[in-house]
């Protein structure tokens, strides 16, 4: 359970599949109040891309002279400015105790944006892949919002087509089960776990 006494400010993606998904989880975890949520399309997609394009353009130049992915995409910056707009909105009126990036399974934005990388264009194709990639996206958010909100405590999660959440433990570089959701599919990405 959360910590009433303290304010977070939750991101996830505006994908519709996971908003009910996502509402039953922060419900079950204590988050019914005490937060300021933020959504945009691939949650911490937008806060990690650059970073994420420079490490593939830096490991694989031949790659990019094909594909021709761009580090400053103006839709990427459009919606990191407007994602920390609003939490410097939210800063204005509060001090924010933690921030909370929660991706999830099958995202179009992803899809869409970082088809260079490989992201499974099918549920259930490549989980490893997908949480691999995830896990990457969420790291590189997590450093720009460690270097904008320095005492601020960041959490990394993952909820897939069940309901079920795994936060990533940057310790000791593993996903940690946190919430069990009340779906069973097999393509889930810890379905089994």
């Amino acid at each position: 359970m959360q910590d009433s006494s303290k304010i977070y400010f939750n991101i996830y993606c505006i994908d519709k599949r996971f908003d009910s998904l996502s509402g039953k989880y922060f419900k079950a975890i204590g988050f019914s109040q005490n937060f300021y949520l933020g959504t945009t399309a691939g949650s911490a997609l937008c806060l990690g891309y650059s970073q994420y394009c420079q490490e593939i353009c830096n490991c694989h130049r031949e790659y990019n002279s094909i594909h021709k992915y761009d580090p400053k995409n103006p839709d990427m910056l459009l919606l990191k400015d407007s994602l920390i707009k609003n939490i410097d909105i939210s800063f204005s009126l509060n001090i924010i105790d933690e921030i909370y990036l929660l991706n999830h399974q099958d995202c179009g934005a992803i899809k869409a944006y970082l088809s260079f990388s490989g992201y499974p264009q099918t549920m259930g194709d490549n989980n490893s892949l997908e949480i691999k990639i995830n896990t990457e996206l969420l790291l590189f958010a997590s450093e720009y919002l460690k270097k904008k909100y320095p005492n601020v405590v960041i959490r990394l999660g993952l909820i897939d087509i069940n309901g079920t959440v795994c936060d990533y433990d940057i310790q000791f570089h593993s996903w940690r089960l946190v919430y069990r959701g009340s779906s069973n599919d097999p393509l889930g990405l810890w379905y089994g776990l």
